[in-house]
């Protein structure tokens, strides 16, 4: 985004609304596309506003957006732990609604996180990972595999890192 005008009208015209749902996705939309302007301060306020709305939307994916744009934002900001927070949110809105893909990406964005704010808990998201990472799209396997490997390095369990690795060049090979 280069501009974020036409957002505005939308954000303008539900601001006075009874539409709940849709003033929070114009606020959501707003705070996105602030944070792709890289301007991260200005994206604050409408995400906080859309999060003040979460308990009157009843479209879960709406929801867990809010929280991965709330958890970005943070993570952009520094503050870790509330990001991990945000995203942990996300996380339990898509496991309840067996939003799979979401649920993945989740866990790839708790584990994007540096490795003291998660403490202990590194292993436990690599096993959910690891368990969810066949039910999703291929594309988003790559992604999940390469994360997985990373993490192995990382630790220096290179044969663990190897694995994952070559699970992630075979499963781009078959999405080309």
């Amino acid at each position: 985004a280069t501009s974020d005008s036409l957002i505005r009208i939308a954000v303008d015209y539900y601001q006075n609304s009874d539409e709940m749902e849709q003033k929070a996705k114009s606020l959501l939309y707003l705070g996105d596309v602030m944070m792709d302007m890289e301007r991260y301060a200005d994206a604050t306020l409408p995400l906080k506003q859309a999060e003040e709305l979460m308990d009157k939307i009843e479209d879960p994916r709406i929801q867990t957006l809010i929280c991965s744009s709330l958890g970005y934002l943070n993570k952009k900001a520094t503050n870790y732990n509330s990001s991990l927070a945000y995203y942990k949110k996300a996380l339990a809105i898509n496991n309840n609604n067996k939003f799979n893909d979401w649920y993945v990406s989740n866990i790839i964005n708790i584990l994007s996180l540096p490795t003291e704010t998660l403490k202990d808990s590194s292993f436990y998201y690599i096993q959910l990972l690891e368990e969810k990472v066949p039910s999703v799209q291929n594309s988003l396997q790559t992604k999940a595999y390469n994360n997985i490997g990373t993490f192995y390095k990382e630790i220096n369990d290179y044969e663990k890192a190897k694995y994952y690795f070559k699970e992630a060049i075979k499963v781009s090979k078959d999405t080309n």
